[in-house]
C-alpha cells in the first residue's frame, strides 16, 4: 500500500507546476497526509521529484523547482524596476519566509518590517538629503520613495539616509536642516520676548512705592496691621503678576508664517514640492511645541529681571542725584544768610527754586514714579497726590526742603542728611572749585563778573558760596562794596563800572577784542580772584 502511495505521489508532483499542500495532495489522492509527507521527503531525497518541503504535517507544502526559478525572475523583475518589494508581495510568490529570502536573494535590499527597498534608491534619497541640509532648507522624504510605504517604514529608511548627520526629523517624514529649525525657534524667542515685555510692562508694578501710603508721623495700630496682614494673604497672586500665554499650536502656525521670508522656506521643499494641507508647518510645530512653554516663561522671567533692574538701575541714579542737589541748596541757602539786603536774599531764593530746587522736586517724583518723565499728578496714587501737591506747592527754598523732609517718608524718598562741618566745609571748596574752573579768559565780561563776584563774597563772607541769577550781580556788587575789601575786591569793582558803561553805551556784548579797557579789565579781576583763593 506505501509503496503504491508513493508511487501516486511521485506520480501527481512530477507534473506539478505550482506550489501544492501535502493537505491537498492527500485529499486529491485519498492518502493519508503523513504518507503523502513521508513519501515526499524520499522522493526529494532521491531526486525522484524535483523541489523543496517546507513545513510539517499536512501544512507543508511542496514547491517544484521549475516554479521556484520562475517566481525568483519576476520577483528580481519586479524588485528591479520598481525599486522595492513588499513583504506581502513575496509572501503572494509563495515565500514561506520573507525574512530569510531577502537575506539569501536580495542582498542589495534593505530590509525593512513591510517591504524591502533598493539600497541604490536609499543613496538617491541621500544625495538630495545632503543637498537639502547644505542649503539650509527642508525635505519631504515621501514623494522619493514608494507609494506603500508606511510611516514606521519611511523612519527606517531616513535614519539609514541620514547616516549620522544632524537634522531634525518630522512625523517620520520631513528632514530639517538645524539653521531652518533655529530659524524657527529665533521667531518663536522674538514672539515671546514681545509678549514678555507687554505683560510685565502692563501689569501694575508696586515698584519702589510702599505697599500703604500713611500721613507722615502717623502708626499703624496693632489691629490695623493684622488687619492688612489678612487683606495680604487673601489677595491671589495672579492678582498681583501676570504671565505670558504659550501660543497654542494653531496660534504657533500663524507665528511662524507671520514672518514673510520665513513663510516662503516653508511653503516648498529643496525641490519645489509643497506638501499638501501645510503637512510640514503643522509637523514641524508638532516636534518643537513641547519646547514652547519654556522658550515663554524665560522669556518673561527675563523680561522681569530685566524690568527690575532697570527700575533699580533707575532708583539708585535718582538716589545718587538727589545725594547730590539737596546738600547743595543746603549749602546755597546757608550762604544767604550772610547777605544782609532783604530784596537780594528774595532774588537768591527765588533762583534756587527755579534751579536745584526745581531739579531736586523733578529727581524726588521721578524716584516715586519710577518713570523718567515725571507723570501728570493724576496719575500717582490717590494717597500719594497730597504729598506730591505739597512738593509742588513750595514757594521758598525752606517750604521746599521742609515739604521733603515731612512727605519724603510717605513717598519713599531717601531722607536728606543734613551737612555736619566737615562735610560742608568739604562741599563749599568743591563749588568753589566748580566756580574757579569755569573762570576761563574765554568768558565774556559779565559771566567774569557773575563768577568773579561768587567768589569775592565768598572770601569775604568765611567760604559761603551764593548761586545767583545774572540779574542779581549788580546787587551782589553793591552789598559787596559795603564790606569786601582787598585786591581781588577792587578789582571787581572797577570791571563792574566798566561793564555798567558798556552796557549804558548799548554795546552789551562786548567781548575781549572789542574793548581794549575791558579786556585789561577782565583779565585783572580773575587773575586777583584766582590768586587769593
Amino acid at each position: 500500500h506505501i509503496a503504491r502511495s508513493k508511487a501516486r505521489v511521485c506520480g501527481m508532483l512530477r507534473g506539478a507546476a505550482t506550489p501544492i499542500s501535502v493537505g491537498d495532495v492527500a485529499k486529491v489522492l485519498g492518502i493519508r497526509s503523513k504518507i503523502v509527507y513521508d513519501a515526499l521527503e524520499e522522493l526529494i531525497a532521491a531526486g525522484s521529484v524535483n523541489g523543496s518541503l517546507r513545513g510539517r504535517g499536512e501544512r507543508a507544502a511542496f514547491t517544484p523547482k521549475k516554479f521556484e526559478k520562475t517566481r525568483d525572475e519576476a520577483i528580481d523583475n519586479f524588485f528591479r524596476t520598481n525599486q522595492y518589494v513588499e513583504l506581502d508581495r513575496l509572501r503572494q510568490f509563495y515565500v514561506a519566509d520573507p525574512m530569510k529570502y531577502v537575506a539569501s536573494k536580495m542582498p542589495n535590499g534593505l530590509l525593512l518590517t513591510k517591504m524591502v527597498i533598493s539600497r541604490g534608491q536609499v543613496d538617491q534619497l541621500r544625495d538630495t538629503l545632503v543637498a537639502a541640509l547644505s542649503s539650509k532648507t527642508w525635505l519631504d522624504s515621501v514623494p522619493l520613495l514608494p507609494a506603500t510605504i508606511d510611516r514606521e517604514d519611511c523612519a527606517l529608511v531616513l535614519q539609514a539616509a541620514l547616516q549620522g548627520d544632524q537634522a531634525m526629523v518630522a512625523e517620520d517624514r520631513f528632514i530639517v536642516s538645524l539653521e531652518l529649525k533655529e530659524r524657527c525657534w529665533e521667531v518663536f524667542v522674538r514672539d515671546s520676548e514681545t509678549k514678555a515685555l507687554q505683560v510685565v510692562t502692563s501689569v501694575a508694578q508696586v515698584d519702589i512705592q510702599p505697599q500703604e501710603l500713611v500721613e507722615p508721623g502717623a502708626k499703624q495700630t496693632k489691629s490695623k496691621r493684622k488687619k492688612k496682614k489678612d487683606e495680604d494673604s487673601k489677595t491671589p497672586r495672579s492678582l498681583a503678576t501676570s504671565s505670558v500665554k504659550t501660543p497654542t499650536e494653531e496660534e504657533a502656525v500663524e507665528i511662524l508664517n507671520a514672518d514673510v521670508d520665513l513663510k516662503i522656506m516653508l511653503e516648498k521643499d529643496h525641490l519645489g514640492e509643497i506638501a499638501e494641507d501645510c503637512a510640514f508647518v503643522e509637523a514641524l510645530i508638532a516636534v518643537l511645541y513641547p519646547d514652547l512653554g519654556s522658550i515663554y516663561s524665560a522669556a518673561e522671567t527675563q523680561a522681569r529681571e530685566k524690568l527690575s533692574k532697570e527700575k533699580a538701575d533707575k532708583a539708585k541714579l535718582f538716589e545718587r542725584q538727589l545725594a547730590a542737589v539737596l546738600p547743595r541748596i543746603e549749602i546755597h541757602l546757608k550762604a544767604m544768610e550772610a547777605v544782609s539786603d532783604e530784596g537780594l536774599r528774595t532774588m537768591l531764593d527765588e533762583h534756587l527754586m527755579e534751579t536745584y530746587c526745581s531739579d531736586a522736586r523733578k529727581i524726588s517724583l521721578q524716584y516715586f514714579s519710577g518713570e523718567s518723565e515725571v507723570p501728570p499728578i493724576e496719575n500717582f496714587p490717590p494717597k500719594a497726590q497730597k504729598h506730591v501737591r505739597a512738593l509742588l506747592k513750595a514757594s521758598t527754598t525752606c517750604a521746599f526742603l521742609q515739604a521733603y523732609d515731612d512727605r519724603g517718608a510717605a513717598l519713599c524718598l531717601p531722607p536728606r542728611t543734613l551737612l555736619d562741618k566737615k562735610k560742608e566745609k568739604a562741599l563749599s571748596q568743591a563749588l568753589r572749585s566748580e566756580v574757579e574752573e569755569r573762570l576761563v579768559p574765554e568768558y565774556e565780561p559779565l559771566n567774569v563778573l557773575l563768577l568773579s563776584s561768587v567768589l569775592v563774597f565768598a572770601r569775604s563772607k568765611g567760604g559761603a558760596v551764593l548761586k545767583i541769577p545774572a540779574r542779581a550781580v549788580p546787587f551782589l556788587v553793591q552789598e559787596l562794596q559795603q564790606s569786601a575789601r582787598g585786591t581781588s575786591a577792587e578789582s571787581l569793582f572797577r570791571l563792574h563800572d566798566l561793564v555798567v558803561d558798556s552796557l549804558k553805551n548799548g554795546d552789551a556784548t562786548s567781548t575781549t577784542q572789542d574793548d581794549e579797557a575791558l579786556a585789561v579789565a577782565v583779565q585783572e579781576v580773575r587773575n586777583a580772584v584766582l590768586s587769593t583763593q
